[in-house]
């Protein structure tokens, strides 16, 4: 994404596909693309009423408020799978689905869209909605990640002070060179700025990494590992880079023919796409800076740190909420 896009990117939809003749037959014809539709707000929202909601587990809602992705991480599916032009609803919009669930009992919301935060003034706008419509009782969170390029501390208050209590940021690596490699558009000094300001401000906050770009070495993931022990987060989740079809780093993967597992054993697994355990430690392809051995190693390493970082979590909140004596209180109850 160039300096100063406002997100508008490429006006193109994603093709179409239309059987000719009988499905039995399997033959698949490319529609060609179609314009983008625009107009979200004139969708509606889905109100789930024929469903038996008080049967699941989950008790978060999950908002949708804007589709598209202009940025060009080569490792992300997201142009392929909802395209780079931004299409977003507007404050009134996502207030009346907030005020719909909240009159349901609800009071917890994840935003889940890719770039909640790209245009600053749309965020502030539903900030003063839900206020206006006295919807300030509610708790908000971005498990999806915000860009720490798209973040300020005007826009971070008025979040915190709406109800927002989670962030995660896609940092994806602590090394300059390797940000660069994968066209993540951001820098290392914006990073930790906005880590840093959503810290100070009371946000738990989530960190989210990849190991194993191309040309990441150990030094590279270290730096990592010491970006994510630096902050007092919340979280850090270390992904193991996986090359996705339609993007570049699948193509540059396939090119240099370094997968370790073939794409059609873990595209076609269920269990990868479910994040099982089972695929924690199992890269699929390895470079000569990071082998197969060591990137086992190196997943095995941020394991470690994730686990390391949660406890830390888990005992700071113990430790504000002054629960020593209401741990002691338990322990001695179970002991009797």
């Amino acid at each position: 994404m160039e300096e100063g896009d406002d997100g508008d990117g490429d006006d193109r939809s994603q093709g179409g596909a239309t059987h000719d003749g009988p499905v039995r037959e399997g033959a698949i014809h490319y529609a060609g693309d179609r314009p983008y539709l625009t107009d979200l707000d004139g969708l509606g929202f889905p109100t789930y009423e024929g469903f038996e909601l008080d049967r699941y587990p989950a008790e978060d809602v999950a908002l949708l408020t804007s589709r598209g992705c202009p940025y060009s991480c080569i490792f992300c599916a997201a142009q392929t799978v909802i395209g780079r032009r931004f299409r977003f609803r507007g404050a009134q919009s996502v207030a009346d689905e907030i005020e719909y669930w909240a009159a349901r009992g609800k009071r917890r919301f994840s935003i889940i869209d890719d770039n909640f935060t790209l245009r600053r003034e749309r965020v502030l706008a539903l900030c003063d909605e839900l206020e206006a419509r006295g919807l300030t009782d509610l708790e908000f969170r971005c498990p999806n990640g915000i860009r720490a390029d798209r973040c300020d501390r005007e826009l971070l208050e008025q979040m915190r002070r709406i109800g927002f209590t989670y962030v995660a940021f896609g940092v994806e690596s602590g090394s300059e060179r390797v940000l660069q490699r994968i066209n993540k558009g951001e820098t290392l000094d914006e990073i930790r700025r906005s880590t840093e300001l959503a810290c100070d401000l009371g946000f738990d906050v989530g960190l989210f990494f990849i190991v194993g770009a191309p040309g990441e070495t150990w030094d590279d993931l270290e730096a990592s590992v010491r970006l994510a022990l630096a902050y007092p987060v919340a979280d850090a989740k270390f992904f193991s880079l996986i090359p996705l079809p339609g993007t570049e780093l699948y193509r540059w993967v396939s090119e240099h023919d370094y997968f370790v597992t073939p794409p059609e054993e873990y595209l076609n697994d269920p269990t990868h796409w479910q994040n099982d355990a089972r695929w924690d430690q199992r890269p699929v392809f390895a470079t000569p800076e990071l082998p197969l051995g060591r990137r086992v190693e190196a997943l095995a390493y941020v394991s470690d740190v994730q686990r390391m970082i949660r406890e830390r979590a888990v005992a700071r909140k113990v430790a504000a909420a002054g629960a020593v004596g209401t741990s002691a209180v338990v322990a001695s109850a179970a002991g009797a």
